[in-house]
């Protein structure tokens, strides 16, 4: 199992709760903070390096960021939000509404390293998602809907420059996936949101509340591919590789039908060492001071994931688990050699070693040879308690730390009476 340490991101100074939307691969963020001055008021906030957020300064009652590229160009939001508000580009320490896009209001959801930015904006033309060159500050698209349709909602661009989003009746029944890409629109399937989509086409979202729950969706072959990555789920991110995070609704114990708590999961895809469903909270090596971890919304390619969860204090905070270095998982066939090895060194002071996923290598002479039998035993009694914490079987690296304890005991009784 994959496990994690946590850290904490702070708000900027003065602001009340915070909440992170996005994470790129130099580990920066953006998101949304109340700001208790103006009324509560929520305000672009992001995290440019490992101390405290910052305001993003936009004009306007209010804002939020949505998504930030890896040259830290940051996009969402800003002014009133209803009725009219504006998608805007925060780049180099200007903020700056994206010109041509149909108004009166837009929001800017994503937007990919070429400088690229899909969003929805509406309702001049009716809502649709649209696409947005920063680099030329001009309108690419307007996205029209499928046959029959109303409106197309969402819209997440990746570094290809394909675009997914939801096409669907004005009351926003029968929502349908879509990709566009190559100048033409596929339908994927039904589902309920869309949350991203990465460089190699596969999207992320929830097919519903309930049920099907989060996906991730397959479309680089003739059909699309959906996956389950947790019933009673939403997906929220997806990196490179497929890893997809979220939340799930976990029954409160005790608690009354329909009561739940929300709790961050991890899904990796098929493949991956891990593969499948895993609760974060239980594969954090690090957790105090945490009341719960309520969601995780984005995940980058070298595996940080960020999200937001309850302090202690009660506070609603921002953290980032940084994934920790996978522990060898000794079987049973390694430790046979493991006891092989370390006979040899016993008697004749040398031996061959295999190290688990490795080739033999020859272990030189460790001088065991003058040591009394019961120092040789407590060194091999400490040396097998310390190997047991790495054993993937659990019932196995139990016995074996219990008969390294037991060695050890031994051997000392033996040297105390001496």
């Amino acid at each position: 199992m994959a496990t994690y340490k946590i850290s904490l991101r702070d708000a900027p100074e003065g602001f009340g709760w915070s909440w992170v939307r996005a994470i790129n691969n130099a580990g920066q963020m953006c998101g949304v903070g109340t700001y208790p001055a103006d009324g509560a008021a929520a305000r672009p906030i992001a995290w440019f390096g490992a101390g405290a957020g910052q305001q993003i300064a936009v004009p306007g009652e209010e804002g939020a960021a949505y998504d930030i590229n890896d040259a830290g160009d940051v996009v969402g939001y800003m002014g009133s939000y209803a009725p009219d508000h504006s998608a805007f580009v925060y780049r180099n320490g200007t903020t700056a509404p994206l010109a041509g896009v149909p108004g009166p209001w837009s929001i800017a959801l994503s937007i990919n390293n070429s400088g690229l930015i899909a969003g929805t904006c509406g309702p001049t033309l009716g809502t649709r998602v649209f696409v947005h060159d920063s680099n030329q500050d001009a309108l690419v698209e307007t996205i029209e809907p499928l046959p029959g349709h109303d409106v197309t909602r969402d819209g997440y661009v990746n570094d290809e420059g394909h675009v997914v989003g939801i096409s669907s009746y004005a009351n926003g029944l029968d929502a349908r996936l879509f990709i566009r890409r190559n100048g033409s629109t596929e339908e994927l399937g039904p589902v309920t949101y869309v949350r991203g989509i990465n460089a190699s086409d596969m999207v992320v979202g929830t097919r519903a509340a309930v049920g099907l729950g989060a996906f991730r969706c397959l479309t680089s072959g003739s059909n699309p591919i959906f996956e389950q990555c947790g019933p009673g789920a939403e997906g929220r991110g997806i990196n490179k590789t497929g890893l997809v995070v979220g939340f799930y609704l976990l029954p409160v114990r005790g608690g009354g039908v329909g009561e739940y708590d929300l709790r961050p999961f991890v899904h990796y895809p098929a493949g991956h060492p891990g593969a499948g469903f895993q609760d974060l909270p239980s594969a954090i090596e690090n957790l105090a001071g945490w009341y719960s971890l309520v969601e995780a919304v984005d995940v980058n390619d070298k595996g940080y994931i960020a999200g937001q969860g309850i302090l202690d204090s009660g506070a609603v905070s921002v953290f980032v688990l940084e994934p920790q270095p996978e522990k060898p998982n000794l079987t049973d066939h390694h430790l046979l050699q493991f006891l092989k090895f370390l006979g040899a060194v016993v008697q004749g002071g040398g031996g061959t070693g295999i190290i688990p996923g490795g080739p033999p290598v020859p272990i030189p002479p460790h001088g065991f040879r003058p040591l009394l039998p019961a120092q040789r035993d407590l060194a091999v009694g400490q040396l097998a308690s310390l190997l047991s914490a790495l054993v993937g079987n659990r019932t196995l690296g139990a016995d074996m730390d219990r008969l390294g304890r037991e060695l050890m005991a031994a051997a000392a009784r033996e040297l105390d009476t001496r």
